[in-house]
């Protein structure tokens, strides 16, 4: 499975962006394992099928996160806008922040 992970906006702007790739092949047993089970609770394929969330007008140095796995010759992408993150997407963009950290 790979994961592409993009930050954008924040009052910072260009200097907040981030953007991450992650292959769960290139991890140890214990992340890859982890990395797949928060992908299937974040549920993209269903969230990618909904109508896309527009950001909220009133804030403008929000930031939003675009989502791209690719798994078993399927892709699914999804953007969504801080405060209105599901919890389940939550979870997963924390771990891929955390790990974008460290590389």
């Amino acid at each position: 499975m790979r994961v592409q992970y993009e930050r954008a906006g924040g009052f910072g702007g260009p200097a907040m962006r981030r953007k991450f790739t992650i292959d769960t092949d290139d991890l140890p047993a214990q992340e890859a394992n982890e990395l797949h089970h928060l992908a299937q609770a974040a549920d993209l394929p269903t969230l990618a099928r909904s109508p896309a969330a527009a950001p909220n007008p009133h804030a403008r140095d929000q930031f939003h996160y675009r989502l791209t796995i690719e798994d078993k010759n399927q892709r699914h992408t999804v953007v969504v806008y801080d405060p209105d993150v599901p919890e389940k997407v939550r979870s997963l963009i924390d771990w891929l922040h955390d790990r974008s950290e460290k590389d």
